[in-house]
């Protein structure tokens, strides 16, 4: 019998966003009597952060999960020196096969100690390069060279759009090493509209109406995430809808002052995390996703999935998915295009209904589950 081989996961934060459900997707769905899978992660981004939904989830599903103390998404001296010497103990403590890096600061620490130390195979997945960020040009150009450093010390690099494929390939000496892997996603199991209305109403404090036509964004409260960009949308619309805000996140006292400047209050709702947020999207009428910058987001996929008709910003990752459904995209950080987009949704039923059914038909057929994890065992 061949022996499993360990698997080591390892990511910055444990909340659960697109990276977070990678991971856990990929590890509950590893054969197990091929693969010994460890997750090491940090908490929630802050310093001193406790472990996030993502290690709650891991261990429901049993899942070993290892808390590293010290990692947080910002960089604080002392945490940055004791981070760097906890990642290199778990990797000896551990002595994995293979270590699989998600997220940008973590894969470069334990890309190097990892070949430092001599782990057979080291793997990164790129959820979007953080030189896209909008940053000054000598922070880009700083990115760029550590996520190059990077990627020279993993064996394999996993993209998931294409655009970072092409940025990944033209690095020096990394073309080889690229593989374009999108992320799958099976079906959620949603409740019912009627269901989902009445539990969202209650967690949002609001009436919900059968007659409203309601928007949403499912979203960590987070500036790449563009929800300035939406609120102001909002305000710019004519048309008469409700909009929740699912998530949470270090710019949502920004959000909910705006939203109160603006006077939008009976309109737009922060809902804060919901658990499993995605089964609840049959109570929408259309979804909107205004990033600045994305990977690959799963949060689309899932509202494909759920039929609704979709706004995302024009952006790679995005594009990847609405390009060719006739779903708008929106440039990036532009309220008063974007609101003109929303208002065309709410006005027409036959359109929102139409892109839904096309969206759906393309994420079923060309975003399979099955294909995103045997492509990722292939490079195993």
């Amino acid at each position: 019998m061949t022996p499993k081989r360990k698997i080591l996961y390892l990511i910055t934060k444990s909340n659960y966003g697109g990276a977070q459900k990678y991971v856990y997707d990929l590890v509950t769905a590893l054969p197990a009597d091929q693969f010994e899978v460890v997750v090491a992660l940090g908490g929630t981004g802050e310093k001193k952060a406790e472990a996030g939904y993502l290690c709650t989830l891991l261990e429901q599903a049993n899942i070993r999960t290892i808390f590293l103390k010290n990692l947080t998404r910002d960089i604080y001296l002392f945490s940055e020196i004791f981070g760097f010497l906890e990642i290199l103990k778990i990797l000896h403590q551990e002595k994995p096969d293979i270590l699989h890096l998600n997220s940008s600061k973590v894969s470069g620490i334990g890309a190097f100690w990892g070949r430092l130390i001599g782990i057979p195979k080291i793997i990164y997945t790129v959820h979007g390069w953080p030189f896209n960020e909008h940053r000054n040009w000598l922070t880009k150009k700083m990115i760029y060279f550590f996520s190059w450093l990077t990627c020279l010390f993993c064996h394999q690099v996993i993209v998931i759009n294409r655009q970072d494929l092409t940025q990944g390939q033209t690095m020096w000496g990394q073309k080889r090493k690229m593989h374009l892997i999108y992320n799958g996603l099976k079906a959620p199991n949603f409740i019912t509209k009627e269901e989902a209305r009445l539990q969202l109403a209650h967690i949002c404090q609001t009436k919900l109406e059968p007659t409203n036509i309601i928007g949403v964004t499912v979203a960590e409260l987070h500036p790449n995430k563009g929800l300035a960009t939406l609120i102001n949308a909002i305000s710019k619309t004519t048309s008469n809808f409700k909009y929740i805000i699912i998530g949470e996140g270090n710019t949502k006292e920004k959000l909910k002052y705006m939203i109160g400047e603006k006077r939008l209050a009976e309109r737009i709702f922060l809902a804060g995390f919901i658990a499993n947020a995605a089964k609840y999207l049959q109570a929408f009428d259309f979804f909107v996703l205004p990033s600045a910058k994305e990977g690959h987001p799963y949060t689309i996929l899932e509202a494909g999935l759920a039929s609704l008709p979709t706004i995302g910003s024009n952006i790679p990752g995005i594009r990847d998915i609405l390009a060719d459904t006739g779903n708008p995209l929106s440039p990036a950080g532009d309220p008063q295009k974007l609101a003109e987009y929303i208002d065309g949704l709410v006005s027409n039923q036959d359109i929102r209904l139409a892109l839904g059914t096309k969206l759906h038909d393309h994420v079923a057929t060309d975003f399979s589950f099955e294909q995103m994890v045997g492509q990722t065992i292939s490079l195993y």
